[in-house]
This record gives C-alpha cells, structure tokens and sequence, in this order.
C-alpha cells in the first residue's frame, strides 16, 4: 500500500512539473490568447462553408506514399487540389507497413491503426462532409489535409517496428523479402510501360540539353522545364535502382545497408521533387516571375482606395496568395474564413457602411467621408507593420482615420505628443488632427508580450541545459560500471 502511495505521489510530482513546464514555454501564446478573448469571435461551422468542404486529402493523393512527384501532374488522375496533399513514406516504407499488418506486432499495428484513422480524418470532398457532420466539433476544422502529418508520423512509427523485426525475426524476412520481390517486379513493368509513353519527352529534354553548357546550366533547366511524364518515369526509375540493393542487401542479411537505401530514397525523390511548387501546378520559374513582377522589402502602400487595389485571379491567388502579401496594399473587401476574428470586424462587414468605406484608401480624413470637401494633404512617411509615420496638412480641424482594427496596445503621437485613439466606423482607429502640420506617428508595443517570450525562451534553455546534464550522468555512470 506505501509503494502504491509513493508511486502516486511520484505522478502527481511529474505531471505538476510537466504542467508548469508547459505554461512556462507555452506562456507567450497563453498571454497573447487571454488578451484577445474578449474581442474575438468564433467562425461559423463548414457546414455553411461549403467552399472549404472540398479541400483535404484527395483519393487520388494516394500514389503520393509511392512517388511523390505523382500528385505534381496536370493530367486528370493526377491532378491534385491547390494545397497539394502529399504522404510520401517510400515504397520500402509501404512494405514494412503490411509487414506489420502480417507479423500482427501489437505496438506497430496499433500505430498502423491510429494512422489510417489520421489517413481518413484528412480526407476531403464528399467524404469531409460525410464525416465532419456527423463527428463532435470537426465541422470547425478549415484544413483538415493537415492531419496527414500525424498519419505519415504514425506510418514511420509503425514502420520502425518493422524494419526492427527484420534483424531479429528470420520469418518475418521471408515475408518482407517476398513482398519486396513482388513490388519491384511491378515497379519494373511500370517503369518499361512509361519509357514508351514518355519516349518524345526524352528526346525532347535530351535533345534541348544538348543546347546548353554547362552541368549547373543543364540542372537547371532540366528543374524548370521537364515534363510530368519525363519526372515521373524518373522516380520509378530511381526507386528500380534503389530497391535492387535492398532485395541484394536483405538476402544477405546486411541490414544497415537497406537503412541507406531508405535514406537515398527519400533524397532522390526530394530532388526530383524540386521542379514543382508546394501545389503542384506550375514550375518553380513561373512562380519566380510572379514574385518578380512585386517591389522587394515593404514599399509604403500608396493611398489607393480600398476597392482599387490590385487582386489576382482565384487561381493565382491559390497559386501564390493574395498580391498584397507582395505589393504590401492593406485592406481587404470581405471577411475571410479563418477559424477566429475580431467581433468588430465581423460587425463591420455585416453592416451598410463598408462598402462606403472601401471607397476611401487606408488613411483618410473623416470629413472627406461625410462628404465636407477637405483639401487637406496626407503624405505617408514610413509603413512597417509596428509603426505607421504619415504628415498631414489640414486647413482646418478634422480626424484622421486609419484602417487598422483599434487594439488597446496601439498608440499614437501629434507632434510628439501623445493622443487618444478612438474606435471610428465599428472597428477602426482615429486620432484628432489639428490645422496646420500634423505629424502624426502610429505604434504598435507591447512590453508585456516580449517578458512572456523571454520567460518562454528562459524555460526552454533550463530545460535542455538540465535534460543534457542528466543523461551524461547516466552515461558517465553507465560508463563507469562497464
């Protein structure tokens, strides 16, 4: 009875310590959620966004756990969604799973099993709707692709347990063994069907790198400009080459070499998965020249009305993101569909009033809204996303309004000297102008944030700092007794 004491004081020692630990590390975001409860304000359920419902993990994603370079295509099968859902694990990977399906270890299976479940929470389209109408709390969830993090981390667990038997169980080498045969029979058939099929693509590059000098040249050409088909026959090509060894390297019972088959499987297929964005549509070159066509670093937005800022196309936008990430305009004309957002904002959109307001640009004078004609001038001096500097020149007494959500770590200056900001239109910031020169600084600071972060940061080293020095004691110790 007085060890059963002990060992549950002992519990409630570590996960008191575990608690605080995790509040330490945790205390920036903990700091940051409690100050903005208060004005936030929760999404509605998917079921009303019936846009997002299709994003996920698609059916045809699948091949991505085999060859990765699969779901880059723009071929119907191939084609993948905007976010492009990728699981690549290798297909030596593949087989230890059924090899763990096989041989029935507990361990394994039971993450094999939490990683399928993982496989099926990511699933989008019918089968997302399916699901998360009818699962507690799960219609909330925007990007449920995530969760094919958790089913690749699950797999490679799972997998572990595998590729542990293949040192200690002869058996269980014989199935691995006969699986391996069997898949790269497959793969080699595959790999002869695809050297007809992309024939004109090797010509093609063969006969257009033969143009180019240089190897680094010809690299990157090859990156930019080679063709699906030309990719993907590489990737069953390369995974031939490197499942021939492992087959070689597991009859002879060498095991540290289908370690390295594993590894090199993984590097190749990043290489060849270097040609295509993280979405899969288009080249890294295509990209490039949309970022180019943007101003490095962050330009001072000029004062643009709000429904005059350049947008891209839903594909573009899908492709890259919005263009003001990269021509640094601010504003935007609708409510996005992100989890959480300010009340304020919601009431904003909500009302008659903003479609009037997008009609003004960042920073304007109220009276100009209302419609009293003030020829007053406003120069924009510096734009950072903690510190806005503008000049205004008013021939008479007016407010200036800012189209930042009004936050109570905002503070601002007239002429050096401290004003009160106001809550104007719902949501936004407004300062008094007075006639004449008004310069007229906007800051962002909050002291607060930076010590939580230091504690955090201060926690972390500790911890490590402490950790490292316990197990090189346990090593000097186990060290000592051998």
């Amino acid at each position: 009875m007085e060890s059963i004491s002990n060992q549950l004081q002992t519990n409630i020692f570590f996960l008191t310590l575990s608690l605080i630990l995790f509040v330490l590390l945790a205390s920036p975001a903990l700091y940051s959620y409690f100050n903005l409860l208060k004005s936030y304000s929760k999404n509605e359920s998917q079921q009303n966004l019936s846009f997002i419902t299709n994003v996920g993990f698609t059916p045809n994603s699948y091949i991505s756990f085999l060859f990765p370079f699969a779901t880059a295509g723009k071929q119907t099968i191939f084609t993948n969604d905007v976010s492009m859902r990728n699981g690549f694990i290798s297909i030596i990977g593949i087989i230890a799973s059924v090899c763990t399906l096989i041989h029935k270890n507990k361990t394994g299976l039971a993450f094999l099993i939490a990683g399928l479940l993982m496989l099926i929470l990511c699933l989008g389209g019918n089968f997302k709707i399916f699901l998360y109408e009818r699962l507690p709390l799960l219609n909330y969830v925007r990007t449920n692709g995530e969760y094919r993090v958790f089913s690749i981390v699950c797999f490679c667990i799972s997998v572990g347990f595998s590729l542990d038997q293949l040192v200690i169980n002869n058996r269980f080498n014989h199935y691995f063994l006969k699986i391996l045969n069997f898949v790269w029979f497959i793969i080699l058939l595959l790999l002869i069907v695809l050297f007809f099929i992309a024939a004109p693509d090797i010509h093609i590059v063969s006969t257009q790198l033969s143009f180019i000098s240089g190897i680094a040249a010809k690299i990157k050409w090859f990156l930019d400009n080679g063709s699906f088909r030309f990719f993907f026959l590489c990737s069953v090509f390369f995974a031939i080459i490197l499942l021939s060894p492992a087959l070689y390297f597991l009859k002879k019972r060498k095991y540290a070499c289908v370690s390295f088959c594993i590894i090199a499987d993984l590097v190749v297929n990043s290489i060849l998965y270097l040609p295509v964005t993280g979405i899969g549509q288009v080249t890294l070159s295509q990209i490039q020249n949309i970022y180019n066509a943007n101003p490095d670093g962050i330009p001072i937005p000029p004062l643009t009305p709000i429904n005059k800022i350049d947008t891209l196309d839903a594909k573009t936008t899908g492709l890259v993101g919005d263009i003001t990430y990269y021509n640094k305009k601010i504003g935007t004309q609708r409510l996005t569909d992100y989890p959480s957002y300010f009340k304020s904002t919601d009431s904003f959109f909500s009302s008659n009033i903003s479609k009037s307001i997008f009609q003004m640009p960042y920073v304007f004078l109220k009276s100009n809204f209302n419609g009293k004609k003030n020829n007053g001038n406003i120069t924009i001096q510096k734009f950072s996303p903690a510190h806005i500097q503008l000049s205004v020149n008013s021939p008479m007494p007016d407010t200036l309004v800012f189209l930042q959500n009004y936050y109570k770590y905002w503070s601002a200056f007239n002429n050096n000297i401290s004003v009160p900001i106001e809550k104007s239109y719902i949501t936004f910031m407004s300062v008094p102008v007075k006639t004449g020169t008004n310069e007229i600084d906007f800051y962002y600071q909050d002291n607060w944030l930076l010590l939580f972060v230091c504690i955090s940061l201060s926690a972390l080293i500790i911890n490590v700092v402490l950790f490292n020095s316990r197990i090189s004691k346990r090593l000097l110790h186990s060290q000592s007794n051998f």
